[in-house]
């Protein structure tokens, strides 16, 4: 496996400081910082394809021990983790949420609260997985919708993943969340496609 050395910007790509968004790249409604673990690549992106398709719990374990051996100094004190949500179908079908399992264990290791009453998913759309670099750039619109906004105005939330290719769906997630009053919202994911 290989693991970031360095953090890059959520916005470029390129290395940053302490994981935070360069001041030139921020926006609005843009993620403030991205913590990524490790490279998305084998045998990470095998033991991904293990929780995701094979329905392997074992390796759910195994990424949240790579998460806490290699959480950055750099992490800010967030005030809660929000996994990013399924589509109710999606998820009877598959029998849970890779993400929300992930977080869960993190938020429970870490002593941080995990929230997923917060995001939900409207819309049943193809897995970005399946989509090309191209496709997914232009999915705008993954159907979030934001409920409780009395729960997280002011806070800083991580919002949770297992990888990350193209940053949308983290992107499109932490838009909804600072339209509705959070101060700074961060992709947390395992792996990132650099």
């Amino acid at each position: 496996m290989r693991f970031f050395e360095f953090s890059v910007c959520p916005a470029c790509d390129h290395p940053t400081l302490g994981g935070k968004t360069h001041e030139v790249c921020r926006t609005p409604y843009g993620l403030d910082g991205l913590i990524a673990i490790a490279q998305y690549e084998e045998p990470v992106s095998l033991l991904i394809k293990k929780v995701k398709y094979r329905y392997v719990s074992d390796a759910v374990d195994e990424i949240v021990e790579i998460f806490l051996e290699h959480w950055p100094s750099y992490a800010p004190k967030f005030d809660m983790l929000i996994p990013i949500p399924m589509h109710a179908k999606k998820q009877n079908i598959r029998g849970f949420n890779q993400a929300q399992k992930i977080g869960e264990k993190l938020g429970d290791q870490l002593k941080i609260e995990v929230r997923t009453d917060i995001l939900r998913k409207t819309l049943e759309t193809a897995p970005q997985a399946s989509l090309k670099l191209k496709e997914r750039k232009m999915s705008r619109n993954l159907g979030f919708i934001y409920v409780n906004p009395e729960k997280i105005r002011g806070k800083i939330v991580g919002v949770v993943d297992d990888v990350a290719t193209t940053r949308t769906t983290l992107q499109l997630a932490g838009k909804v969340l600072k339209e509705n009053g959070v101060k700074e919202v961060w992709g947390v994911v395992f792996a990132h496609r650099f």
